[in-house]
């Protein structure tokens, strides 16, 4: 599991089951790091944006100052190909579902199918990028703007019915179904357009990271520090159910992945990890557990 905070921190855990770690002793410290001077494949840059794994196995790591992967154990910067994305601002991965990954950053998207990348613009740096069950990419500009590219001409449009701006997080579910979050509430995206509210309502939150588990349900994290789920997408729901996590003292939710337990992880800007379920009470990890003071960027938690 590779969780990074700030610097990226591959923490060996000292738990091997779910049991265990519910149950048993938590980390004391962060095991192994990557940093800028770790080695001469060392990451671009020391500050992780975005982590990302895909269906080969290979997490990939996004910087301030480009794209590292992380394979056998070892970060390795990105091979010289065309077109590769080496340098500049990274923010956000999405998964191609033809193989491959997106990473978007300040000079456009970047697209590897396995075999080479290809670069296409965007109309601003996106934050937040997600490909749809038909092959769309919907993206999130630095300005909250909701904004989708078509497979067939590679433009990027605005989303129907959308505000101006206001978004700030995109999730999509193992269907291909896509939901967005930001002040104004979580909805889902339905055929190229704004859909209804998901569950009926709004988490009383500014949300700043969605996810969406293997069972459809849809988590959200806010600026209040409270985790909120969901459990129907579609159709009747009964709102939004929030989860405080003991000790966690408002720190506002960074960012977000499910381990294949089930169970989700949340970072937040407090320097807290957390990791529990909808029916299961969530476990904190703090600086007395070896998690270093800064902000939780990016949690993956890899195939293992």
């Amino acid at each position: 599991m590779i969780p990074v905070l700030l610097v990226l921190f591959a923490w060996t855990l000292v738990v091997p089951s779910l049991a265990s770690a519910q149950d048993g002793p938590t980390p004391v410290r962060a095991f192994r790091s990557f940093t800028r001077e770790s080695s001469t494949g060392s990451l671009p840059q020391s500050t992780v944006i975005a982590l990302h794994e895909d269906a080969e196995g290979t997490v990939w790591i996004a910087t301030l100052g480009g794209v590292a992967v992380v394979e056998r154990g070892l970060v390795e910067r990105l091979r010289p190909l065309p077109d590769a994305p080496l340098n500049g601002v990274f923010n956000t991965f999405a998964r191609r579902r033809l193989g491959g990954v997106h990473v978007a950053g300040t000079g456009g998207l970047w697209s590897w199918d396995g075999a080479r990348w290809e670069r296409t613009p965007t109309p601003a740096p996106l934050i937040s990028v997600v490909e749809a069950r038909d092959g769309r990419l919907i993206g999130i500009t630095t300005t909250g703007r909701l904004m989708s590219r078509s497979v067939e001409t590679h433009v990027w449009v605005d989303v129907p019915r959308a505000p101006a701006n206001g978004y700030e997080t995109l999730a999509a579910g193992p269907d291909g179904a896509v939901v967005v979050g930001g002040e104004l509430g979580v909805f889902e995206i339905v055929d190229d357009a704004i859909g209804r509210m998901i569950c009926n309502g709004s988490p009383p939150t500014r949300v700043r990271r969605l996810h969406v588990d293997v069972r459809g349900t849809v988590w959200a994290g806010g600026d209040d520090g409270f985790v909120y789920h969901c459990r129907s997408q579609r159709g009747p729901a009964d709102g939004w159910t929030a989860i405080s996590i003991d000790g966690w003292q408002g720190g506002r939710i960074r960012s977000m992945t499910e381990d294949r337990h089930g169970r989700l992880w949340v970072g937040g800007d407090n320097g807290n990890v957390a990791f529990g379920s909808d029916t299961t009470p969530f476990t904190r990890w703090s600086s007395t557990n070896g998690v270093k003071g800064a902000t939780v960027t990016a949690l993956q938690a890899d195939r293992t």
